[in-house]
């Protein structure tokens, strides 16, 4: 099931404070988020103060893929910070899949390998035992599918159907 919230703002997992990144500034202004030291720009960011060429998560990921050792640690990092956020809300909704997205899709085993590692071991292990943890089926596509889905499932939604056909009696 989708989680949209209450005023559109779930999913902001990256500003989810951790203790790994007390004191690191993000780019919401704010200190102490996730992202700030596992988003795609904070490890483009740590790369480009190694003077490494690069300027965009794309290109982390094409290193990485390529067997830059630097890149692949960092992308498994990035995996395990993000896990450990991630297992509060596991523990809290206990979801059936989890679905990695985005630039770093294509790093994917990478990735996901940090992610387990932390997930499973700060999650619940009731929560974790069925959960997969599965790439994106329509690739950049996927916001879009996404959208369109949420969007019927509004339309056609049993309270919705339901409405309709009761304003047609009338």
């Amino acid at each position: 099931v989708l989680q949209r919230g209450a005023v559109g703002a779930a999913g902001e997992i990256g500003h989810t404070k951790t203790a790994a990144a007390q004191g690191v500034l993000c780019r919401c202004g704010d200190v102490g988020c996730v992202e700030a030291i596992a988003g795609g720009w904070a490890l483009v960011r740590d790369l480009q103060e190694q003077g490494r060429d690069v300027t965009h998560i794309r290109d982390v990921v094409a290193l990485a893929v390529g067997g830059d050792a630097e890149a692949r640690r960092m992308i498994r990092d990035s995996g395990r910070r993000i896990g450990e956020v991630i297992a509060g809300a596991v523990n809290l909704l206990d979801p059936a899949v989890l679905v990695v997205g985005g630039d770093m899709a294509e790093a994917y085993d990478v990735f996901v390998a940090g992610l387990r590692e932390t997930l499973y071991r700060d999650a619940v292990s009731v929560a974790t035992r069925a959960l997969q943890i599965l790439p994106w089926s329509h690739g950049d596509r996927s916001g879009m599918i996404g959208c369109a889905s949420m969007a019927l499932d509004q339309v056609l939604s049993v309270r919705a159907v339901d409405r309709m056909v009761a304003e047609r009696g009338r």
